[in-house]
C-alpha cells in the first residue's frame, strides 16, 4: 500500500494487483498432467484477492476446438531465449 500525506492525514491507497499466469497447459483447454489442473483452478481462488487475472497459453493444435470461440486474442508475446 502507498501512504500519502494529505493535510496531516495519512491516506491509504490500496494497490490493484494484476496477475498473469503463463503456462504450457491449463484445464479445460489443454492438459497433460497436474500443472493443467493447478493453472485451471488457480484463477478461481485468486479472484477475490486481485483486480484481474490473465492466463497465457501456447496455441497448440491439441487445444480443444470447442474453446476457440471462447478465447480472446490479445496479441503476440515474443521472448528471447
Amino acid at each position: 500500500m502507498d501512504h500519502h500525506l494529505v493535510e496531516e492525514e495519512v491516506v491509504l491507497v490500496e494497490d490493484k494487483t494484476r496477475v498473469m499466469l503463463v503456462s504450457s497447459e491449463c484445464h479445460p483447454f489443454i492438459k497433460t498432467g497436474g500443472l493443467g489442473d493447478v493453472i485451471g483452478s488457480l484463477p478461481y481462488y485468486l479472484t477475490s484477492k486481485v483486480e484481474s487475472i490473465i492466463v497465457v497459453l501456447p496455441l497448440y493444435k491439441g487445444v480443444k476446438r470447442n474453446y476457440f470461440d471462447k478465447m480472446k486474442y490479445e496479441g503476440e508475446v515474443k521472448f528471447a531465449m
